[in-house]
């Protein structure tokens, strides 16, 4: 689950997306937690997608940690 005062906005092509704060979050909050909503895909999966399907979810997959997990936040 991911902070309610967050939003998802494009960068630009090299970065990509990036979560940005809405309002101010006071230092050391915890903006993300893995909770029973949010999905694990493996790297493998992702990779099999059609090329439009890949487009499609690089604005709302994540890898946090493990290189072959990505994560839909919900």
């Amino acid at each position: 689950m991911i902070h309610p005062h967050t939003q998802l906005g494009f960068v630009n092509e090299t970065i990509g997306y990036g979560v940005f704060a809405t309002q101010l979050i006071p230092k050391g909050t915890i903006v993300w937690a893995l909770d029973s909503l949010d999905i694990k895909l493996n790297a493998s999966f992702v990779k099999s997608l059609d090329s439009l399907r890949q487009k499609k979810s690089s604005s709302t997959l994540f890898a946090i940690g493990k290189v072959n997990t990505y994560y839909v936040g919900i």
